[in-house]
This record gives structure tokens, sequence and C-alpha cells, in this order.
């Protein structure tokens, strides 16, 4: 049986295996220590982990929030006055529903939260594949992410058959069309393989997998 099953989706697991040789070698062995670090909640160990949690903000949410606010105002936005870009910028990285919620107890919500802002970037810049492997590795970092899920899928299900030269027949915008589902679908799986991978071997891991999100 596993020792300390997964409470989070593999990318989330990761993550932790790095959080955790990070802490058994530059801060303190007892913090993952086996059986004896569960539970563990000394000042040092509350601030290291917040500490992670600041790092992959300053890593990855804040350029990503950062990235995608402006590439959407870049795209949608009527307004390009220097001030507006300014507001938007500052509105998105201060947002009080997202300091007080995903920051007030210090979890990692906003790392599939970044990786999910990146995926409407690429996918806004017609980036079709790399936006899926980036929803693909939000949601299996955190499965809250299921709430996009529709959202994307029925995006990329319409982009597979849109787009096309008005000239082409029915038939040819539908092989087209299918063939473009297809490609799509090999890549969300392959993402799938690549992160599942280590899990694959056992069904009960699996199962756990599936469980999990």
């Amino acid at each position: 049986p596993l020792y300390w099953g997964l409470d989070y989706p593999p990318l989330s697991a990761y993550h932790s295996y790095l959080a955790g040789l990070w802490a058994r070698r530059w801060h303190n062995e007892s913090y993952v220590a086996l059986h004896e670090s569960r539970g563990i909640s000394t000042d040092q160990h509350k601030q290291f982990m917040r500490n992670t949690v600041l790092l992959l903000d300053v890593m990855l949410y804040l350029p990503a929030i950062l990235y995608a606010t402006y590439t959407v105002r870049k795209r949608l936005a009527n307004d390009r006055s220097e001030v507006a870009e300014w507001a938007s910028l500052t509105l998105a990285v201060l947002f009080p529903g997202q300091i007080l919620i995903d920051n007030g107890h210090f979890q990692y919500n906003n790392a599939s939260l970044g990786l999910c802002a990146l995926a409407v970037v690429a996918l806004l810049e017609r980036r079709t594949l790399a936006g899926a492997v980036l929803f693909c590795l939000a949601l299996n970092y955190k499965q809250m992410e299921l709430y996009h899920a529709l959202p994307f899928f029925f995006y990329l299900l319409r982009d597979c058959f849109t787009g096309w030269d008005k000239s082409s027949t029915v038939l040819e915008r539908l092989t087209a069309g299918v063939s473009r589902l297809a490609v799509l679908g090999v890549t969300v799986l392959a993402t799938f393989l690549v992160l599942w991978l280590p899990w694959l071997s056992s069904l009960e891991a699996a199962g756990q997998l599936v469980h999990r999100i």
C-alpha cells in the first residue's frame, strides 16, 4: 500500500517532491522524515511552507497573470492608454478574492491558475496544441481546473472545425476537422501519459489519480 497517497493530481506531487528535496538538503530533514514528519507544525516549518508558496507565485503565477492581462488587453481592449494598461495589470495582481482566498491559507492554487492563464494566452495567439498542453498541466496540478474544463473543451472542439477556406467542400472541412481533432486528442493523451507514467504500473495508484481529479 502507498505510504502517503496523493492529495492532489500528479503535477502537484512532482512539485511537492522538489519542495521536499529543498527542505531536506537546505533546511531541516525532519520536515520530510518518514512517519515523523506527519503533523509537524513548528513556526520554522510554517515559514518554510509559506516561502515555497511565495516563490511559486513569483516564478509562475505573477509572470503568467501579467502576461495574460497584457495579451488580452492588446487583442481585445479598445482603450490602449498607459493608465488603463497599468490599472489592468494592478487589478490582476491585487485582485482581493485571489489574495484573501488563495493566498490566505498559503496553498499552491496559484500554480494551476497561472498555467490556466498561459493556456488562455496560447489560445488567443492561435497556438491550440500549446494551449491544450498548458491546460492539461493546470488540471493535473489542481482538480479545481475542472471548473474551466468545459469552456476549454468546447472552444478547442469549435477550433477544430472552423477557420477553413469557404471554397472547400463540407466533406473536406469535416475531414480536416476530424484530423485536427485527432491530433488534439493525441496531444492531450500524451500529456496525461507523461504525467501519469509513474503511477500506471499499479491499478490502485492509477485509480487514486482518477479519484483525485
